[in-house]
């Protein structure tokens, strides 16, 4: 080779060097994975935290929260959240919440006291914070190719933990790896097989509630010039009945009672609420409960947890949809007949994985539920939980016999209006936005073709309630002194903290159509 060639090949050589150095330096913090119409693009975001994996049946959640607290001795406060669901896999979120960005290699020491064999950082999908978990769920293109999985997770060092609930074709696997590489690499060694049909990575996340910050409410009087049922706060569900109560206009509302007299709700109809749990023992709700299930917890359990206001959330939908009616107090609901079957998912202290979400979505259908009531969303479409609705949904499918479950989900909430959420943007849902007592779309209302109706919900600021005279919902709270209620704050009587008049955001619409 003349010294002109080498030359040119040395030159040609460092380049290659420079830009594949450039694509790993890329590959380890971003990466795209697709499935069917579906492209994810993971974005690692190390300054929002970690997350940890031990070998040890109870890691120390304390001890990775000090990892990042030993970044800068100066600041202190982390936050640490638990991935619980069906297996307990030794999983620790830790949220950074200091002022300067953590470093790995700073984790050395703690991270071999606590025998952590699993690391990564947080990533985002479409914004949202998600945790890249040693785990990927597989949808096998027929069931016989299970002994084809078998022989590959044998050769590539994956683990087939077990058949995901209520499903003959999809398996979580495990990763033996010890990062969000290792599980990337997996996904596309999965994808390139024949006989699977589709592999994501089983990411937790914690589900986005549909509904704003507490804000004042609106007096407790009883407004007797309305007439309907007996409940003792009837006169403030404009959203049911609107007289102009609330200076909204007359018969921008659902027009209940006329349905009331066609029916109050099939007591044989089940309404699954899948959200933070509801308050099972609320006197409005305790009649129209049918036993559901803790999914972050993994417990036949499935009441909200009492540290936050947000907890309430799903109290209040499940009372919004069929809180006892005519049975002299509180509020009542659109079918208040209707049994509720409570599913808890979302929780403030925890992450989720999107198997368990679609567990979830299987486990109400197979116990009886007709409708399945979501105010929730994610900004990322998840194949996972898709799977799982097309199961509730399709004819001859586990819903209803045979008949497909009615899944609803509210269509999301932003500040000045946007895109549709997920799941509320798959064709088999139905996504419903939100309206204001003037029978007007709300500006925080999600908006596009995948909308499918809307509902009634209130006000999301304090300026729409104080200076645009806009109500909010009456709902029920959770019993004693929890909950979302502003009466929590500034009320003696504990019977109006069973009651919260500040239910709002698609998340209440949703409930009401469900």
């Amino acid at each position: 080779m003349s010294h002109f060639g080498r030359t040119l090949f040395t030159a040609l050589f460092s380049l290659l060097i420079l830009i594949s150095g450039k694509i790993m330096a890329q590959s380890s913090s971003v990466y795209t994975v697709s499935s069917g119409k579906d492209k994810l693009t993971f974005v690692a975001h190390p300054e929002l935290g970690y997350v940890f994996q031990s070998n040890q049946s109870e890691p120390d959640t304390e001890a990775f929260a000090g990892m990042l607290s030993s970044v800068n001795p100066d600041v202190s406060g982390s936050a640490t959240r638990k991935v619980r669901g069906l297996i307990k896999r030794n999983l620790s979120v830790v949220l950074n919440e200091l002022s300067t960005d953590p470093k790995i290699d700073a984790f050395a020491k703690p991270m071999s006291e606590n025998q952590v064999v699993y690391t990564a950082p947080l990533f985002s999908i479409n914004d949202q914070t998600v945790a890249v978990i040693p785990e990927i769920v597989v949808h096998l293109a027929f069931k016989e190719a299970y002994n084809n999985l078998v022989s590959f997770c044998s050769k590539n060092d994956l683990t087939i933990k077990h058949k995901l609930e209520f499903t003959q074709k999809e398996y979580l696997i495990g990763v033996n790896g010890n990062d969000a590489e290792s599980v990337f690499k997996a996904v596309n060694q999965l994808k390139r097989e024949l006989y699977i049909e589709w592999a994501m990575p089983n990411v937790a996340s914690q589900p986005i509630l549909h509904l704003f910050d507490v804000y004042d409410g609106n007096s407790t009087e009883p407004n007797p010039d309305v007439s309907g049922p007996n409940d003792e706060f009837f006169s403030k569900l404009w959203h049911l009945y609107n007289t102009g109560q609330t200076g909204g206009t007359p018969g921008a509302d659902i027009n209940a009672p006329r349905a009331w007299e066609i029916t109050e709700g099939d007591p044989n109809i089940i309404i699954a609420v899948l959200d933070t749990g509801v308050d099972i023992n609320h006197p409005d709700l305790v009649k129209n409960l049918v036993p559901g299930y803790d999914f972050v917890d993994d417990d036949n359990d499935p009441s909200p947890s009492l540290t936050d206001p947000l907890d309430a959330h799903g109290t209040m939908c499940s009372g919004l949809a069929a809180a006892r009616g005519n049975n002299e107090i509180g509020v009542c609901g659109v079918a208040w007949k209707c049994k509720i079957m409570p599913i808890k998912i979302a929780d403030d202290a925890y992450f989720i994985t999107d198997s368990d979400i679609a567990t979830a979505f299987r486990w109400a259908a197979q116990h009886g539920a007709d409708v399945l009531s979501n105010s929730w969303g994610s900004y990322y479409p998840s194949q996972i939980i898709y799977s799982a609705i097309i199961d509730v949904t399709e004819r001859n499918g586990m819903g209803r016999d045979g008949k497909g479950c009615i899944v609803c989900a509210s269509a999301g909430n932003w500040e000045d209006g946007g895109p549709v959420c997920y799941p509320a943007a798959r064709q088999e849902v139905i996504s419903v936005g939100a309206t204001d007592h003037d029978d007007q779309a709300w500006y925080y209302s999600a908006s596009g073709p995948e909308l499918d109706l809307v509902a009634p919900s209130g006000a999301m600021t304090r300026v729409d309630y104080y200076f645009l005279f806009k109500p909010y919902l009456w709902a029920t709270d959770i019993t004693g002194k929890y909950g979302y209620s502003i009466y929590n704050l500034n009320s003696e009587d504990t019977y109006l903290w069973d009651y919260s008049n500040t239910m709002t955001g698609t998340s209440g619409s949703c409930p009401l159509a469900a």
